[in-house]
C-alpha cells in the first residue's frame, strides 16, 4: 500500500512539474563550449535555421578555427552573425549576416579589423537569450526566432563618441588551419535606405559563399535588416573579395552585386546609448526574408519579450519531455536539461527555405553527420520528438528523390560529407522497425536505400580522400560488389566494411517488413561480410582475432592498438582495429565467438577500459581503448550485456559519464557532433541505450529516483529506482548503481534488454532496485538477440598474412625523423654560425697586430663534432626505427665512419604478449617483452615494395617494435576531442 501511495504521489507531482518549474534554468548553453567541445552558446529556438551569436578569433594572426563562432577566454569579438552550427569539427561552417558594433571616433575604413577583445564580465547564456560585454564597453544582448535575431546594443555615456554598427557582407567563419576547407565570400549586394517619416534604417541584399566542412559549392543568403533608431547610413564597396583597401566610400545607396567586399555603416550620435536592430533572413529571397522579421518579430518588440519567447518554445517544446521529480542533485539535473538542448539544435528545420526544388515535404538541413548520429542520437529524436522524426525521414527520402542519394551528412543544401557508410540507412531501418509508417513513403525509402546499397556514387575528388565519392553514398561500393570485401584501393576500407555491413543489414530489415524476401535474403549475406575482413591470428594484449585491412588473397599485418593518422585516407577513421572490432551489433553472436566465447569477450572488453594501453593520443581519458569522446566507442560499455554480465556494463558506461560529462565549459569528452556526444549521456542516465536499425534496448541503470518520459499523445514511459540499502549518507546512496531487480509493466523482468514495443510503442514503467554490489539479476533470461547470426556460424576465414612495412611503421616514425632532423639541422647551423663569427674575430685580431695579446688559457680537451655525439647518442633509436627511416639517418653516421656497410635487407622479429590484470588497482599491464633482431638478408632485392609475404608468427608490427612503458593512471583532465571530419 505504501508503495502504491509513492507511486500516486510522484504521478500527481509530475503531472503538473512541467508549468510549476522553469526546467530552462537547469540549462547552462555554455556547456561544451571550450576544449573542443564547439557547442554554440548563442540563442536558437529548438532546430531554428537562425542561431543567433558571436563571431571570435584569437587575434588577427589568428591559427585555430572557431567552429560555432564562439572561443572562451581572451578573445576577440569580430561580429555577431545570424548563422552557425553547434558541435561540428572540420572547419566552420557560416557566421553570415554579420554586424559590428563600435564606438568612438567616426570610422574611417570600414573593411579594416574592427574587433573589440572580451570585457572584464564573463558572457552570460540561457535558452533564448545571449549577452557579452566588449572591453570598449558596448553590451550586446541577443534575441532570435526560428527565422529573425534582434539585437540590442548599449553604448557606453559619451558626448564625443560616435556609435555606430558595421553590416559587412564579406563577412565569414575562416578556417585558417585547413586552407582548403575554409569559406570563401563569392559576392553579394546591398541597398540601404531611412524610413519615411525618419524613425528608423534599413538594409537589404544577399551574400554568397561556398566551402565549409562539407566543401559545398556557392549558396546564397538573403538578409532584411531594420534599425529603429534614426541615423546615418554610408555603403561602401572594397577593391576585391578579401583585403581592406576600400574603393568608393562612401558608395550609392544600391550597391549591386558584385565579388568585392561591401556592406554598409549605421551611425548614431552620442545621445543615443541604446540601439535595435532587427533582421531577418532566407535562403529564397529578400522579400521572404523581410516577411520572416516582420511575421517574427515585429516592430516595437524588445529584447526581453523575444527571449521569453524563446525560453518558453524551449520548456514546452522540449525539456518537458523528462521530468523528475528528483532534485536533490542540481548538478545532475543541469546536465540532464544542458544535453537536452544542445542535442536538439541540430539539424535545422528549413522547410519553405530549400532553394533547389519546390516540394511539400518538410526539409531539414545542416546535418552534422549521421556517423555522428545514428548510433544513438535519432533513436532519441524518435522517443522525445516524434514529429520531428517523422519530418527529418520524409527530408531524407525527399533529397534522393531530387538529388539521387541521401546525405550521410547535409549542409547548405549539398551532401557531404561521408565519412564512411551510407548511414541515413541505418536512421531509415530504425524508425521502420519501430512502427514509424505516418506519411513516410516506405517504398520510396526502401528505394533510396537500395540506391545506396547498388548504385556507386559520382567521385567528387575531395583532397582529403579522392580513391571515392566522400559526397554521398557508398564510395568504396565497387571492392564491396565485386568482392564483398573493401581493399586498400579506397581509404578507410576496415571502417567502410564494418558500416556496410550494418548498412547492408538495414536493408534486410525494411526488405523484410516490405516482403521483399528475394532481396532480404541477399541484403541479409551482405551484412555478415565484415567476417572477410577478420583476422583469427592478430593479436594484441594477448587477445586474438581483430579486423584488419586485407587485399585479394591476404590479410595485412598491423598492430590493432594503431591506426595510422585514423584520417580519411587510413584504413579506420577516427578509431582503432581494437574498437572497430566490437562494431558488428548486428551479428554479435558470431563476433562472440570470434572473440573466444563469452568470458573471452568479456575480459577482452575490460581490457578496453584498463589505463595505459593506447600508446598514444589518449591521455586525457587515461590512455584507455574505450575513447568517450568518439563514437565508434558509444555502444561498446554496453555490450557486456549481450554475455551474461549486466553489471559490467552499469559500471563502466557510468563510470565513463562520471569522469567525462559535466555541465561546465569543458565538461564533454570531446567534440558534441551536433549532440551526438549529450545522446550519450541522456540515454546513460535515463538507463537504456539503443541498438541502432533493431527494436533491442540495453538495460543500464537509471541515474535518478523517477523520471517521466511524454512519448506524445496521453503515452509515457515511467522508470523509478528504490535503493535496496537506503540510508541517510548521500554517499551510500550515489554508490547503489547495480542492478538488483526490475519490474516491467509490473512484472517480474529477468533479461538485460526489451523491446520498443515493451515501453515505448504504447507507454510503459519501469521500476529498478538498484544496490551498491554487483548481482546477477539477469543471469537466468535470454541474451539480446542477434538477428544476423545464422544457426551454425562458419568459423572466421583463414589467409595468409603479409606484413605492412610501411603503411603504420613510417607514420609512427616520421615525427620521430622530423625531430631528428630538426636537431641535426640546428646542431649544423649554430656551428657553422660559430666557426665563421670566431673566424672573423681572428682576422680582425690579426689585422690589427694584437694577435699576442689574446689571453694564455690551457686549452680544453678536443671534443666530438657535435654531429658525431648526436648521431652516437641516437645509434639505439635508429635501430629501432622502421627501414626507410633508418636508412635516411645512416647517411651522416656513414659520414663520420660509426656506420658500417649499408645492409641490403631489414627485418624485425618481435614477439609480445600481456595478461589484462585481474586487479586493475595494481599494475594495469604487464611490459611488452620485446626482443629486436635486425638482420642482413643479401638474399632479399630493395624493390620499395609496402607489403612482403610472411607467417603471422613472423610478422612484426613496426608500432610494437619500441618497447611500451609502464602505464600511468592519469586523473582525467579536460577532455579534447578530435574533429568528426
Amino acid at each position: 500500500m505504501a508503495s502504491l501511495f509513492r507511486t500516486l504521489a510522484v504521478l500527481g507531482t509530475m503531472a503538473g512539474m512541467a508549468e510549476a518549474v522553469d526546467l530552462a534554468s537547469y540549462v547552462l548553453p555554455l556547456t561544451g563550449t571550450q576544449a573542443g567541445g564547439n557547442t554554440f552558446p548563442g540563442v536558437s529556438e529548438p532546430f531554428g535555421m537562425v542561431k543567433l551569436g558571436p563571431d571570435m578569433d584569437t587575434g588577427p594572426n589568428a591559427t585555430g578555427s572557431s567552429y560555432s563562432g564562439y572561443l572562451p577566454g581572451g578573445a576577440f569579438f569580430t561580429g555577431f552573425s545570424m548563422l552557425h552550427e553547434s558541435g561540428t569539427g572540420g572547419a566552420p561552417k557560416y557566421g553570415v549576416v554579420s554586424q559590428m558594433p563600435v564606438t568612438g571616433a567616426p570610422v574611417a575604413n570600414p573593411l579594416i579589423r574592427h574587433a573589440d577583445a572580451r570585457g572584464t564580465s564573463a558572457d552570460v547564456a540561457s535558452p533564448g537569450s545571449y549577452k557579452a560585454t566588449m572591453a570598449s564597453g558596448i553590451v550586446v544582448e541577443l534575441a532570435a526566432s526560428s527565422r529573425a535575431g534582434l539585437y540590442q546594443y548599449t553604448f557606453p555615456n559619451s558626448t564625443s563618441n560616435t556609435n555606430s554598427v558595421i553590416v559587412d557582407v564579406s563577412h565569414f567563419l575562416p578556417a585558417p588551419d585547413r586552407a582548403y576547407l575554409s569559406q570563401h565570400y563569392l559576392g553579394g549586394n546591398i541597398t540601404v535606405l531611412s524610413n519615411p517619416d525618419g524613425s528608423g534604417l534599413q538594409y537589404q541584399g544577399a551574400g554568397t559563399y561556398n566551402n565549409g566542412w562539407n566543401l559545398s559549392p556557392a549558396w546564397t543568403v538573403y538578409f532584411c535588416g531594420y534599425f529603429d533608431e534614426s541615423g546615418t547610413v554610408k555603403t561602401f564597396v572594397g577593391s576585391g573579395s578579401t583585403g581592406n583597401t576600400v574603393n568608393q566610400f562612401p558608395a550609392a545607396n544600391t550597391v549591386s552585386t558584385s565579388t568585392n567586399r561591401l556592406g554598409a555603416i549605421f551611425s548614431f550620435n552620442s545621445s543615443t546609448t541604446t540601439v535595435t536592430s532587427r533582421v531577418g533572413v532566407s535562403f529564397i529571397s529578400t522579400t521572404q526574408a523581410c516577411s520572416n522579421v516582420n511575421s517574427q518579430i515585429p516592430a516595437g518588440t524588445n529584447q526581453t519579450a523575444l527571449a521569453a519567447q524563446t525560453r518558453a518554445a524551449w520548456n514546452d517544446q522540449v525539456l518537458s519531455k523528462i521530468t523528475t521529480t528528483d532534485t536533490s542533485n542540481t548538478t545532475r539535473l543541469q546536465l540532464l536539461y544542458s544535453s537536452m538542448y544542445h542535442m536538439l539544435l541540430l539539424p535545422q528545420n528549413k522547410t519553405g527555405e530549400n532553394p533547389m526544388w519546390s516540394s511539400t515535404e518538410p526539409y531539414y538541413d545542416d546535418i552534422f553527420t549521421l556517423w555522428d548520429l545514428f548510433r544513438c542520437t535519432t533513436a532519441l529524436f524518435h522517443v522525445l520528438q516524434p514529429t520531428m522524426y517523422e519530418e527529418f525521414i520524409r527530408s531524407l527520402v525527399d533529397i534522393w528523390r531530387h538529388e539521387g542519394f541521401m546525405p550521410d551528412a547535409r549542409s547548405s543544401f549539398f551532401n557531404g560529407a561521408t565519412q564512411a557508410g551510407s548511414n541515413a540507412d541505418n536512421v531509415l531501418a530504425d524508425a521502420y522497425v519501430k512502427g514509424v509508417r505516418g506519411n513516410i513513403n516506405w517504398d520510396d525509402a526502401y528505394a533510396a536505400m537500395v540506391t545506396d546499397a547498388e548504385t556507386v556514387p559520382p567521385n567528387n575528388n575531395d583532397p582529403r580522400d579522392p580513391s571515392g565519392s566522400t559526397k554521398e553514398g557508398r564510395g568504396a561500393l565497387p571492392d564491396w560488389l565485386n568482392f564483398g570485401y573493401i581493399t586498400r584501393s579506397y581509404g578507410r576500407s576496415v571502417t567502410r566494411a564494418v558500416e556496410y555491413s550494418v548498412n547492408d543489414f538495414s536493408l534486410y530489415q525494411v526488405a523484410s517488413g516490405l516482403g521483399k524476401t528475394e532481396d532480404a535474403s541477399k541484403y541479409l549475406e551482405r551484412s555478415r561480410n565484415w567476417r572477410k575482413h577478420w583476422n583469427p591470428s592478430a593479436k594484441s594484449l594477448g587477445f586474438s582475432g581483430f579486423l584488419v585491412p586485407r587485399t585479394k588473397s591476404a590479410f595485412i599485418q598491423q598492430d590493432p592498438l594503431l591506426c595510422g593518422g585514423c584520417y580519411w585516407k587510413d584504413d579506420y577513421y577516427e578509431a582503432l582495429s581494437w574498437e572497430y572490432s566490437f562494431n558488428a551489433h548486428h551479428d554479435i553472436n558470431t563476433l562472440v565467438n570470434y572473440s573466444g566465447g563469452d568470458t573471452t569477450f568479456s575480459d577482452r572488453l575490460a581490457m578496453m577500459f584498463v589505463p595505459g594501453q593506447r600508446p598514444f593520443g589518449s591521455a586525457q581519458f587515461n590512455n584507455t581503448i574505450f575513447n568517450p569522446g568518439n563514437e565508434p566507442s558509444f555502444t561498446t560499455p554496453y555490450l557486456f550485456n549481450f554475455v551474461g554480465r549486466q553489471d559490467l556494463s552499469v559500471q563502466y558506461s557510468r563510470a565513463a559519464a562520471d569522469a567525462y560529462y559535466q555541465p561546465t565549459p569543458g565538461g564533454l569528452p570531446g567534440n558534441s557532433d551536433a549532440g551526438a556526444m549529450e545522446s550519450w549521456v541522456l540515454w546513460s542516465m535515463i538507463g537504456l541505450y539503443p541498438i541502432t536499425g533493431q527494436t533491442t534496448f540495453l538495460i543500464g541503470s537509471p541515474w535518478l529516483s523517477d523520471l517521466t518520459i511524454s512519448l506524445g499523445g496521453d503515452k509515457s514511459l515511467t522508470i523509478t529506482t528504490t535503493n535496496s540499502s537506503y540510508t541517510s549518507s548521500s554517499s551510500s546512496s550515489s554508490q547503489s548503481i547495480y542492478v538488483q531487480s526490475l519490474q516491467v509493466n509490473g512484472q517480474p523482468w529477468s533479461k538485460s534488454w526489451l523491446t520498443y514495443n515493451d515501453i515505448f510503442a504504447n507507454g510503459g514503467r519501469l521500476d529498478f532496485v538498484l544496490g551498491p554490489n554487483p548481482s546477477n539479476w539477469s543471469a537466468a533470461g535470454l541474451p539480446p538477440p542477434s538477428p544476423a547470426t545464422e544457426a551454425n556460424s562458419p568459423p572466421p576465414l583463414v589467409l595468409p598474412s603479409i606484413v605492412d612495412r610501411d603503411r603504420f611503421s613510417w607514420r609512427v616514425a616520421r615525427p620521430v625523423l622530423a625531430t631528428l632532423a630538426s636537431a641535426v639541422s640546428a646542431t649544423l647551423v649554430i656551428s657553422a654560425m660559430y666557426l665563421c663569427l670566431r673566424r672573423r674575430r681572428l682576422q680582425l685580431l690579426s689585422a690589427n697586430g694584437d694577435q699576442e695579446q689574446l689571453p694564455e688559457v690551457e686549452a680544453p680537451p678536443p671534443s666530438p663534432p657535435p654531429l658525431q655525439t648526436f648521431t652516437k647518442k641516437s645509434l639505439a633509436v635508429l635501430k629501432r626505427l622502421p627501414r626507410k627511416a633508418a636508412l635516411l639517418l645512416m647517411w651522416p653516421k656513414r659520414l663520420l665512419g660509426l656506420a658500417g656497410p649499408k645492409p641490403t635487407n631489414v627485418s624485425v622479429e618481435a614477439d609480445a604478449s600481456v595478461v589484462a590484470p585481474a586487479d586493475t588497482t595494481k599494475d594495469t599491464a604487464k611490459q611488452t617483452a620485446t626482443a629486436i633482431a635486425v638482420k642482413s638478408a643479401d638474399s632479399a632485392s630493395d624493390t620499395g615494395s609496402d607489403l612482403t609475404e610472411s607467417s603471422d608468427n613472423d610478422a612484426a608490427k613496426a608500432a610494437s617494435q619500441v618497447e611500451a612503458p609502464a602505464p600511468v593512471v592519469l586523473k582525467p583532465s579536460t577532455p579534447t576531442g578530435p574533429d568528426a571530419v
